[in-house]
């Protein structure tokens, strides 16, 4: 039970940098940063 918790939190960890990847490598990279300027 606690090996499915943690394989599913590395999962969604490494889905949300894959993510990240390919929205910078679609070409949003200033959007991206726009966006976080923004936030702070």
């Amino acid at each position: 039970m606690f090996n499915l918790l943690t394989i599913a939190i590395f999962g969604g960890m490494i889905a949300m940098i894959i993510y990240e990847i390919i929205q910078e490598t679609r070409g949003s990279n200033s959007k991206l940063i726009d966006r976080y300027h923004e936030e702070s």
